[in-house]
């Protein structure tokens, strides 16, 4: 049975068969574009398959894969399918890594979902939810992953965090480079850790707006919510403490 979560969030929506390393084979925002960000998604994948590699041989570790259909011009493709895809050309799943222990959740609209809807699909798959978790993803994205919403969801002490960031093509002694990263610093506040401080769950307007515009498939949260009714304040309520909530884990 299983009982380590490995969880990759995706941030784009790649297309294959074209090379995974030039941009123009992903779904890029003109920020990614900047800092090379699709060959930071290439070293996630590849650190998320060797964590389940090492674990391989006593089956005891899941890696799901976690992103919905954001993208209207990329069509019905999911960022977690697409990533699997090129997982595949990159020849990540070979070594002892076959599809039983990869899962694709496709629904996930944000970094919370990301987290939420990837434990209702371990539990859905082995009736069960994990003792441990691992999260490979960007360096920058720690702070919120780990001390909001791991603590949020009062799993703080089973999480560890693999940070990977951009290495943008700047000097790392220039001016460019440090205002890179410092402009960095302040967008993942201000629009991200600052707005899931006071909505930890990401149901109040401002953050329910932003899933709206990464959903334009109407996929909503793909029947979690109604499978999983004992997480039912996790998915409706917006509050910015998780105290008196019970969990089933």
């Amino acid at each position: 049975m299983s009982k380590h979560l490995i969880l990759l969030p995706c941030h784009s929506i790649y297309k294959p068969p074209n090379s995974p390393q030039s941009p123009e084979s992903w779904f890029l925002a003109p920020f990614q574009i900047e800092a090379n960000d699709h060959l930071t998604f290439i070293q996630h994948m590849e650190k998320a398959f060797q964590l389940l590699k090492e674990s391989a041989e006593n089956q005891q570790s899941t890696l799901i894969i976690s992103g919905g259909m954001t993208k209207a011009e990329a069509g019905e493709v999911s960022e977690a399918a697409s990533y699997l895809s090129c997982a595949k050309i990159l020849e990540l799943n070979r070594d002892h890594v076959n599809d039983n222990n990869v899962l694709l959740e496709e629904y996930a609209r944000d970094s919370f979902e990301n987290l939420l809807f990837s434990l209702c699909l371990f539990q859905e798959t082995h009736r069960c939810f994990p003792e441990s978790i691992s999260i490979v993803g960007f360096e920058f994205k720690r702070d919120r992953f780990v001390n909001y919403h791991a603590k949020a969801l009062k799993i703080q002490d089973i999480v560890q965090y693999f940070g990977i960031d951009p290495t943008p093509e700047y000097d790392p002694q220039s001016s460019q480079y440090q205002r890179y990263f410092d402009e960095l610093k302040e967008s993942e506040w201000r629009f991200s850790v600052k707005l899931f401080k006071d909505d930890l769950l990401g149901n109040g307007e401002k953050l329910k707006n932003k899933k709206l515009t990464r959903d334009p498939f109407n996929r909503s949260d793909g029947g979690y919510s109604g499978r999983h009714p004992e997480l039912h304040r996790f998915f409706t309520e917006v509050t910015d403490t998780t105290d008196d909530f019970d969990v089933p884990w």
